[in-house]
Order: C-alpha cells, then sequence, then structure tokens
C-alpha cells in the first residue's frame, strides 16, 4: 500500500479499551513494529504522518502496521495484556504472520508476542532493547520513571538528551529544551517498573 494510502484507525480490546495503529507501504512482505516509551508522546494516529516519514525505508520493503499501547494505558495493564492487545490487533486486520520489530520498551512486549502467539511473530528484531538491565542503566531507568511520574519534562528532557542524542546533535537538542512547550496532553505508557 503507496505512503499516500496510508491508513490509521483503531481496535477495541475485550475489555473495551482502544488500540491505535497505522498501515502504509508498499513491499509484500508484513512488518508489525511495536513502539519503545515515545509511543506516550503521540499514538499512531496523532503522529501519523512523522511516523510514515521516519520509517519510510521500511515502507519501501514492507506492508508494515505499526501498533500503538492502548488509550488509556495503566499500571493495572502488564506486559502480557499488552501483547495480547497487538495480536488482537493483527487478527482484526488479518495481518499476520509478520516479522515484528520492536524498539526499546517495546521489546518486552514484542518477546512477549513471540513467544505466545508464533503464528503472528514467527521472528522478532529487537532494536534498542535489553533483556537484562545493569545497575547503571536500572538507575537511569528508574530516574527517568521519577520525572515523568513528576511531569518534569525538561528535567526527563536533560536527563534522556545526552543518552538518545550524544555528541553534536544532543547539544543542539538539547539548546531547545528552554522553549515554550506544553506537554498537558502526554499519557505515560506503562512499561515496567524499575
Amino acid at each position: 500500500m503507496p505512503m499516500d494510502k496510508m491508513i490509521t484507525g483503531s481496535v477495541e480490546t475485550a475489555d473495551g479499551a482502544s488500540v491505535s495503529y497505522m498501515r502504509f507501504g508498499i513491499g509484500e512482505r508484513r512488518l508489525l513494529f511495536i513502539p519503545g516509551a515515545g509511543d506516550g508522546l503521540a499514538d499512531a494516529s496523532g503522529a501519523a504522518r512523522r511516523l510514515s516519514w521516519w520509517m519510510r525505508d521500511r515502507a519501501r520493503r514492507f506492508d508494515v502496521l505499526y501498533v500503538s499501547r492502548r488509550n488509556g494505558l495503566t499500571s493495572e495493564i502488564g506486559l502480557e495484556q499488552q501483547a495480547d492487545d497487538v495480536a488482537r490487533v493483527m487478527e482484526s486486520l488479518s495481518f499476520g504472520p509478520a516479522l515484528v520489530e520492536a524498539q526499546s520498551a517495546g521489546g518486552s512486549i514484542g518477546q512477549l508476542l513471540a513467544m505466545r502467539r508464533p503464528d503472528l511473530a514467527p521472528a522478532l528484531v529487537l532494536s534498542s532493547s535489553t533483556a537484562h538491565l545493569s545497575p547503571h542503566t536500572r538507575a537511569m531507568c528508574a530516574r527517568w520513571l521519577e520525572l515523568a511520574q513528576a511531569r518534569d519534562w525538561d528535567g526527563f528532557f536533560e536527563a534522556t538528551a545526552p543518552v538518545f542524542f550524544p555528541g553534536p546533535t544532543g547539544a543542539m537538542l538539547r539548546s531547545f529544551s528552554s522553549l515554550p512547550v506544553s506537554y498537558t496532553h502526554l499519557t505515560l505508557p506503562t512499561i515496567y517498573s524499575v
């Protein structure tokens, strides 16, 4: 499906929640993309054009399904349920089997999906993800979680930018952190506790 034929929508879960998705691309092979924690900044329906541009290389080779976490995600919804939500979207759209790319915090969801539903996810690629956290990484993630829960977005940006954008790019981005931006629309995705 060409980029100009991008489809966005949502699927209702068994318990009545909705899960946003975006589908685009011209390839014959299917690729399911499970995003990391940044999905809480703007889900598939809210950032469709930006995400499709970011994923344009994948779209040339694959029929891409980008699945967000459920809207209104709470701490009561565990990783298993989030994997079930992704499976439900795939089944609703008859999208499978598919190569799964799970990024960052989405890696845990991707691993569970591949383990529990190999009929939908026979192959898994983890990007910027880990199975175990070192003490240093665990402390860093705990600090990020504190900042996010306190809705201290300036502090969160200052703490995360050097990790994700080292060098000149990070320095440039950090110079924008003082711009007046409203983050009141953000919902925090629940991924795991540190």
